[in-house]
C-alpha cells in the first residue's frame, strides 16, 4: 500500500503545532505604561530592556511613557535602545514631534543594528506626517550606508502615482552612489517602480539612462565609474544607444572602469555579444572574467560565445577559468570538446577552487560528460584533497550510466578502502545509490551493506540510504540492518525500505517487529511509516495490537500508526484511539489526540471521548492539545 506523502509530516506537525497551545499559562495582569516607564530608569539593564520590550507590545497605549521612551534612546544598552525605538514606532503619530529628532541622532549610533532600526523608524514616523519622497531624499543622502540602504529598500513598493518622482530621485542617487549594496538596492527599486508605461515614467527612465551614458564621457574619473556601475544596476533599461559609450569605457586604461562597463553590457541584450566576445581577449583578467559572465547572461545559443567560453578554459588566470566554467553551464558549446577541456582542467589546474568547480560542472555537460569521466575517476582515487575526492564521487553518481565501466569499480574500491577519509567513502556510498549499476546492483548492495560493520556513523548512514535507492535488490541487505546495534542504521534502513515501497513487501514483518521492540520513538515512527508503505493492505491489525501493548512506548507508536491508516478503517481504529485518550501515559494521550486530528471528520465517534478526556485531564500540556483537537473535530454550527 502506498501511503500519501503528507501522512508522516502531517501527524508529526499536529503534535508539534499543538504543543505551544499546551504551554500557554495564565499571565498576571500586565504592567501599565506608567509602571513600565518607571522601570526604564532602573539600574538593572535587564529590567530596562524588559520594560522597553513590554511597552512596544502596548502599541498606542504606550503613549503615557513617551517621554521615558525618548530618554531610553540614549541608554547605554543596545537592546534597550532598539526596544524603545520599536515602542515609539508603534505609538505612531504622537511620537513624531519629539521622537523623530531623537531617532535621527541614532542614525549615527556606533551600533550598526541600532542605525538600521533607527532609519526604519524615522522613515515610518516621518511619512505619517510628511511627503514620502522628501523623507526618502533625506535618507538616500545620508552618510551612513545602512541608512541609505533602508531608504532605497523602502522605495520598492511606491505606487505608480509617484513613480516618475521616485525614478528621478533614485536616478540622481545612482549617479553618485559608491556602495555596491546600496547601488544594487537602488537598481532593484528602479526596476520595480519605474518599469511602467506611463509617459512621465518612460520620460524619467529615458532621462536617467541618457544622463548615465553622458556621464561615461565626463572628465571626472569618479563620475565615469559611477555611471558604468549605475548602468550595470538597471539591466533591461539600457539599449543599443549606450553600446558605443560602454565599448569605449570597456577599452579604457582604467581597469576598474573597464570592468564596470563590461558588467553593464549584458543589460543591452544579444546586441552586446560580439563586443563581449572581443573583450574575452582583453589584456586585464578582471575584464576577461566580466566579459565571460556577460556571455553567461546573454550568450546562450550563440556559436561565437560558445567558442570564446571554451577558449577561456585555457586562460592562465584562475579567475577567468572560473568565470568560463560558470558560463559553460549555459552557452551551447560542443559537448565533447567541453568535456575534454573540463577534464583537462580537473587534472592539471593548480587551483583547488577551479578543480572543484570543473568537477561540479561535468554533470551539466550532457553527452560530453563522458569525456571527463577519466579525470573524475583520477580525482576520486588519487587526489590529495578530500573535498576534491568527495565532489568527484558525487558527480560520478549523478552521471548515471555515463562512464559506468570506469566509475563503478573506482567507487567500489574507494568505498572498501578503510584508509580513505570518511567523507570520501560516504560520498562514494551515496554515489553508488544514484549511479546506474546495470547488472551489478547486487554487487553494489553487498558492498554497501558491508559498511554496516564499520564504526563510522556517517558512512553507515550513507550506506543505508544508498541501499534505499537501489530498489528491490537491496531489501535482503536492509533487513539485517533493522536489527543493527546503531540507531542511525536502524532508522536509515527503515526509511530506505519506505522509499522502496511495495517492492519491499517482504520487510513487513521485520518492520512490525521494529515498531514493537525498538526503544527509540523516532525509529518506531519510521518503522510505522515504512510498514504502511510496503504493505499491500493497511496494517490495521498491527496498529490494534500495538494499542493493546503493556509498553507505553509501543502504545504511543500504535497511536501514530493508527493515525496513518485510520481513514481507511475508521470503524476499527477510531474507537480504540478514543480509549487511548484515557491512557495512563501522557505521551500516549497526546499521540491519540494527534491521530484523531489526522483522521478528521471520520473521527466524529470519538467526540464524546474527547470531551470526557478534556474534562478529566490534569496535565495542562495535554489538556491544551485535547482542547485544540476537540475544536478541530467538533461539528461546526451553520
Amino acid at each position: 500500500m502506498r501511503m500519501p506523502s503528507f501522512a508522516f509530516t502531517f501527524v508529526v506537525a499536529v503534535s508539534v503545532t499543538l504543543v505551544p497551545f499546551a504551554e500557554a499559562r495564565a499571565q498576571e495582569a500586565p504592567a501599565s505604561a506608567e509602571e513600565l516607564a518607571a522601570q526604564l530608569a532602573s539600574d538593572d539593564a535587564k529590567v530596562r530592556a524588559t520594560a522597553a520590550a513590554e511597552l512596544s507590545k502596548l502599541g498606542p497605549d504606550a503613549e503615557p511613557a513617551l517621554d521615558a521612551l525618548i530618554g531610553a534612546l540614549g541608554d547605554s544598552e543596545t537592546r534597550v535602545r532598539i526596544h524603545a525605538m520599536h515602542a515609539l514606532l508603534r505609538i505612531g503619530a504622537p511620537a513624531v514631534e519629539d521622537g523623530v529628532p531623537a531617532l535621527t541622532k541614532l542614525l549615527d549610533d556606533d551600533d550598526v543594528a541600532v542605525r538600521r532600526v533607527a532609519a526604519g523608524s524615522v522613515l515610518r514616523l516621518r511619512t505619517l506626517v510628511e511627503d514620502e519622497v522628501a523623507v526618502y531624499t533625506d535618507l538616500l543622502g545620508h552618510a551612513r550606508v545602512e541608512v541609505r540602504l533602508v531608504g532605497a529598500k523602502a522605495l520598492y513598493n511606491v505606487g505608480p502615482a509617484r513613480a516618475a518622482d521616485v525614478v528621478e530621485l533614485l536616478g540622481s542617487r545612482l549617479r553618485v552612489e559608491d556602495d555596491d549594496a546600496v547601488r544594487d538596492a537602488i537598481g532593484r527599486a528602479l526596476r520595480r517602480v519605474g518599469s511602467g508605461g506611463e509617459k512621465p515614467v518612460v520620460a524619467a527612465r529615458t532621462a536617467l539612462v541618457g544622463s548615465l551614458v553622458a556621464d561615461l564621457g565626463d572628465e571626472d574619473a569618479g563620475k565615469r565609474l559611477a555611471a558604468a556601475r549605475g548602468l550595470g544596476a538597471i539591466p533591461g533599461w539600457v539599449d543599443g544607444s549606450a553600446l558605443e559609450a560602454l565599448s569605449k569605457a570597456a577599452h579604457a586604461d582604467d581597469v576598474e572602469l573597464a570592468a564596470a562597463a563590461v558588467r553593464a553590457l549584458p543589460g543591452i541584450g544579444e546586441e552586446a555579444v560580439p563586443l563581449l566576445v572581443t573583450l574575452v581577449g582583453a589584456d586585464d583578467a578582471s575584464v576577461r572574467a566580466a566579459a565571460l559572465i556577460g556571455l553567461l547572461v546573454v550568450g546562450k545559443g550563440t556559436p561565437e560565445a560558445a567558442e570564446a567560453v571554451l577558449g577561456a578554459l585555457e586562460d592562465p588566470e584562475s579567475a577567468v577559468q572560473l568565470a568560463a566554467l560558470r558560463a559553460l553551464r549555459r552557452v551551447a558549446a560542443d559537448p565533447d570538446d567541453a568535456g575534454a577541456r573540463v577534464g583537462k582542467l580537473i587534472g592539471t589546474s593548480d587551483d583547488i577552487e577551479v578543480r572543484l568547480t570543473a568537477i561540479s560542472v561535468v554533470a551539466s555537460l550532457g553527452d560530453g560528460a563522458a569525456a571527463a569521466v577519466p579525470a573524475l575517476v583520477e580525482a576520486l582515487t588519487t587526489a590529495g584533497d578530500a573535498r576534491l575526492r568527495s565532489t568527484a564521487a558525487r558527480t560520478l553518481g549523478a552521471l548515471g550510466a555515463t562512464g559506468r565501466e570506469a566509475a563503478l569499480p573506482a567507487l567500489l574500491a574507494v568505498l572498501a578502502d578503510a584508509s580513505a577519509p570518511t567523507n570520501v567513502r560516504a560520498a562514494s556510498a551515496s554515489a553508488l545509490g544514484t549511479i546506474d549499476a546495470g547488472g551489478k546492483t547486487k554487487e553494489v548492495a553487498r558492498a554497501l551493506a558491508a559498511c554496516f560493520g564499520g564504526k563510522d556513523r556517517a558512512l553507515r548512514k550513507a550506506a543505508a540510504e544508498a541501499l534505499g535507492a537501489l530498489g528491490s535488490a537491496a531489501v535482503d541487505f536492509l533487513l539485517p540492518a533493522l536489527e543493527h546495534e546503531a540507531p542511525e542504521v536502524r532508522l536509515a534502513a527503515a526509511s530506505s525500505l519506505q522509499k522502496i515501497g511495495s517492492d519491499a513487501a517482504a520487510a513487513a514483518s521485520a518492520l512490525e517487529k521494529l515498531l514493537f521492540a525498538d526503544g527509540d520513538t523516532k525509529i518506531r515512527r519510521a518503522a510505522a511509516v515504512a510498514l504502511v508503505t510496503v504493505s499491500a493492505e493497511p496494517p490495521v491489525d498491527a496498529a490494534l495490537r500495538a494499542l493493546e501493548s503493556d509498553d507505553a512506548g509501543v502504545r504511543g507508536a500504535g497511536c501514530f500508526l493508527a493515525g496513518l491508516v485510520a481513514r481507511g478503517a475508521p470503524d476499527k481504529l477510531v474507537g480504540p484511539l478514543g480509549e487511548a485518550l484515557a491512557d495512563a501515559s501522557s505521551e500516549v494521550r497526546i499521540q491519540a489526540a494527534a491521530a484523531l486530528a489526522r483522521v478528521g471528520a471520520d473521527a466524529a465517534p470519538a467526540i464524546g471521548a474527547l470531551e470526557a478526556a478534556v474534562e478529566a485531564e490534569q496535565d495542562p500540556k495535554v489538556k491544551a492539545i485535547l482542547v485544540k483537537v476537540h475544536e478541530r473535530l467538533k461539528p461546526k454550527k451553520n
